[in-house]
């Protein structure tokens, strides 16, 4: 993706959620050190974030990137998570008219 590492996606939103910008302006730093099941729950939190808060293009960059790290894991503990991502992925599209692609 265009962030790199799904942990860097994530850590770029949330720099930039609590300084105000948009996705990339400031890195808060990487997740990789987390349990899956919590890097996905927070990445998901941002997730919602930029989609409750309209901002489509930042959201489909992280669904993208919470996607592509969910792809990566096959763990059980990681369904209900997988599903709730699959639903903001297909929102964040339909918000940015991109829904085909999805």
């Amino acid at each position: 993706g265009p962030l790199g590492a799904p942990g860097q996606a994530f850590g770029a939103y949330l720099g930039a959620a609590l300084s105000g910008g948009s996705v990339g302006a400031a890195p808060c730093g990487d997740i990789d050190g987390l349990l899956p099941e919590l890097r996905v729950y927070l990445h998901l939190l941002a997730l919602v974030h930029a989609v409750k808060g309209g901002r489509a293009g930042d959201a489909c960059v992280l669904a993208d990137a919470l996607a592509a790290y969910l792809e990566s894991k096959h763990r059980f503990t990681l369904a209900p998570f997988t599903a709730k991502a699959l639903y903001y992925l297909a929102r964040a599209y339909e918000m940015a008219g991109r829904l085909s692609d999805a």
